[in-house]
C-alpha cells in the first residue's frame, strides 16, 4: 500500500469528510477515535484528473465516472479546497477572440539586491500579465502577457521596465497555444 492510501487513527479530531466510519457500534459524539487520511488517495486523485480536464463536471457525473455517491465526491471536492489543493476553477478565454491578437513570454531579470516579490506585486496589478512565476536560474520572474497588436509589445515592455529593480525583459512571441492549465486545446468540444 502507498502512503498515499494509509488510513490512521486521529484523537480528539472531528470527522473528516470522507467514506471511513468510526469503529463499529460507537456513536460517532462520543466516539474519541475518528478516520482520516493521512493525504488524498486514489479517488481524491481520480476526482483532481476529472476536474484538471473539465472543471464544469457536475457532482452527479464524477460520482458516476468513479463509482462513488454524490456526497462523498461532493465531500471530497470541499476537503480538497479546504486543503488548498484545488485552487480554484477557470476558463480559458480565446484571447484572440476579445482582440488580444498578440502573446508573448516575458522572462524577466531583477536587479542585484531588488524586492522580487514587490516586483511581482506590481506585475500582479497589469491587467495584460495572464501568468507570473517566481523562478530560479537565468530570470527571477517569468510571466505571459497579452497585447490587442504586436505593435504594442514593445510599449507594454518598455512600461514595465519603468518598474523599480527590473534589469532586463527578454520576450518570446508565443504563436499558438496547445496545451493550458493540463488542457489540451486542440480538441474540438468540450469532455464531460
Amino acid at each position: 500500500m502507498s502512503h498515499s492510501n494509509y488510513v490512521i487513527k486521529i484523537y480528539n479530531l472531528p470527522l473528516e469528510a470522507d467514506d471511513h466510519t468510526p469503529e463499529k457500534g460507537l456513536d460517532t459524539a462520543d466516539n474519541p477515535i475518528y478516520w482520516t487520511h493521512l493525504e488524498y488517495d486514489e479517488v481524491d486523485k481520480r476526482i483532481l484528473e476529472l476536474l484538471s480536464g473539465n472543471s464544469r463536471l457536475s457532482v452527479r457525473k464524477i460520482s458516476k465516472m468513479i463509482g462513488s455517491s454524490p456526497p462523498t465526491v461532493s465531500r471530497r471536492i470541499r476537503r480538497l479546497e479546504e486543503r488548498e489543493i484545488i485552487k480554484g476553477y477557470v476558463s480559458i478565454i480565446e484571447d484572440e477572440e476579445l482582440g488580444y491578437d498578440c502573446r508573448a513570454l516575458l522572462l524577466i531579470k531583477v536587479s542585484g539586491g531588488s524586492d522580487t516579490d514587490q516586483i511581482i506585486g506590481s506585475l500582479k496589478e497589469n491587467e495584460r500579465i495572464c501568468n507570473l512565476y517566481a523562478t530560479v536560474g537565468n530570470y527571477d520572474i517569468i510571466s505571459t502577457a497579452t497585447c490587442p497588436k504586436l505593435e504594442g509589445l514593445s510599449e507594454f515592455i518598455d512600461q514595465l521596465r519603468k518598474i523599480d529593480g527590473i534589469a532586463w525583459i527578454d520576450s518570446v512571441l508565443i504563436t499558438s497555444r496547445e496545451k493550458v492549465l493540463k488542457k489540451i486545446l486542440n480538441e474540438s468540444r468540450l469532455p464531460g
